[in-house]
């Protein structure tokens, strides 16, 4: 089996035009992780430590809240009382898992509204911490960078898919992009969903490819 790549980015986040070549290099390194592996460790990405640590807590924060609580946030699917049907809280009768999908925080908000009983609440709870928003901008930024990594790649302007990644200008509602926090709680009697076809385990989420083009992940115990 492959080993996964280690590729560093720093340069992809400098800003200036003599350093097109090594751009270029990690741009390659890139390609060649994703048509040889599919995977690939990012390093030299130069954010604090602490925006982890602080996101961290926040998103504990949000799990640790009682069901009820939590309920208020879910999708049409488990709350009927609200419209969203793809971004809010989802329980974790989905596979063993609970989780939480924002959308960009500079979407307009009627974007994000859910209807539940007389009030409104703010799906994307962007307003309780900045730490949410710091945390997207910097994912944000290497988003954009990886994608334009993949343009040099293939001989193509580095700001190729930059229209792609925020349709504003052409009157579009801005990013596609969903912020997910999972949260795996303890499981005494897991469902087994289906086998790993290398290993042989057991899964509690089926084998699947996201429907992104770059998964960008911070996993943490």
């Amino acid at each position: 089996m492959n080993k996964i790549p280690v590729v560093d980015i720093s340069q992809l986040l400098v800003e200036s035009s003599f350093n097109e070549e090594s751009k270029l290099d990690v741009s390659r390194a890139i390609r060649h992780a994703c048509e040889t592996v599919g995977f690939f460790q990012i390093v030299g990405h130069g954010i604090d430590p602490q925006i982890f640590d602080s996101l961290i807590e926040e998103v504990r924060r949000f799990f640790n809240q009682t069901s009820e609580e939590k309920q208020e946030y879910a999708v049409n699917k488990w709350n009927s009382k609200n419209k969203n049907v793809y971004r809010g809280y989802f329980p974790s009768a989905i596979n063993g898992k609970e989780g939480l999908d924002l959308s960009s925080p500079y979407l307009d908000p009627e974007h994000e509204r859910v209807k539940s009983g007389d009030s409104l609440h703010e799906v994307n709870l962007w307003s309780l911490k900045g730490i949410l928003t710091e945390y997207w901008d910097h994912m944000w930024r290497i988003g954009v960078e990886l994608m334009r990594a993949v343009a040099r790649a293939f001989d193509l302007d580095p700001s190729y898919f930059d229209t792609l990644l925020d349709d504003r200008s052409s009157g579009g509602a801005g990013s596609l992009s969903t912020l997910r926090f999972n949260f795996y709680p303890k499981q005494d009697n897991s469902v087994i969903v289906s086998v790993d076809s290398n290993s042989s385990q057991a899964l509690s989420c089926e084998e699947h490819c996201d429907g992104s083009i770059f998964t960008l992940l911070y996993q943490y115990k």
